[in-house]
């Protein structure tokens, strides 16, 4: 469980101030220049201006519930 606003600064440990990461990328998002922020209860996450210099917000919807993987026939 990752706290978007740091514990340490502040930030409460309720859904809203939480996402989840893999390991990694717990541990190494901020260093490699990251930002996550939440919008309507979802992560969004903003890549550094190196990938992306209008560092324009996405999220990530693979494991959204209105997500279906596989294409209808």
């Amino acid at each position: 469980m990752h706290h978007i606003v740091a514990w340490a600064l502040g930030g409460g440990t309720d859904l809203d101030n939480e996402c989840l990461l893999c390991g990694y990328h717990h541990r190494t998002f901020d260093q490699r220049g990251w930002q996550v922020i939440m919008k309507d209860g979802q992560p969004y996450w903003i890549p550094p201006p190196w990938i992306d210099p209008a560092q324009t917000p996405i999220r990530n919807t693979i494991h959204d519930h209105d997500h279906d993987p596989v294409p209808a026939d």
